[in-house]
């Protein structure tokens, strides 16, 4: 039987990666921060958009209600009554028209905030792969079981 010399730990072991793992976290850190900005703008957007539908839709039934009573007031008023279908009409063309302007102006505003979100990503992504890969190499250095895992990311 042999007797095997046992080193401690301290011996045996490399030093935890704490620098690459710390490169790794902050690139997650900073691509967390990024993502709650995204979610937050859109959050936001969306709010604005179902605020002014909602403003639409709630003035578009006063003004039917209230053409219904003007009608209901006078029915045989025709003069009064075309006026007045006339004047509703054109106020819904106009919420209408102030409706697709703030829907226009969102999706502008949306499609620059895709165009930077998609134009940092590739620089994101870059950051992140290297990140992961000194982390990687740092942890295979580490733990000699973890080999075969990284096999594939180095081909």
């Amino acid at each position: 039987m042999t007797t095997a010399k046992i080193k401690s730990a301290s011996q045996e072991c490399p030093s935890v990666p704490t620098d690459a793992f710390k490169r790794y976290i902050d690139v997650l850190l900073v691509n967390h921060e990024k993502l709650t900005t995204a979610v937050k703008g859109a959050r936001s957007r969306s709010a604005r958009l179902n605020d002014e539908f909602l403003e639409s839709v709630v003035a578009s039934q006063r003004s039917a209600l209230e053409f219904g009573k003007k009608i209901a007031e006078n029915p045989t008023d025709v003069a009064s009554n075309v006026k007045a279908a006339i004047e509703i009409a054109s106020s819904a063309q106009a919420r209408a028209v102030d409706f697709a302007r703030v829907l226009f102006r969102e999706q502008a505003d949306l499609s620059q905030d895709l165009r930077q979100s998609f134009g940092s990503a590739f620089t994101v992504s870059k950051d992140f792969s290297e990140s992961f890969k000194g982390f990687g190499e740092s942890f295979k250095a580490f733990n000699g079981y973890a080999l075969p895992w990284f096999k594939p990311l180095a081909q």
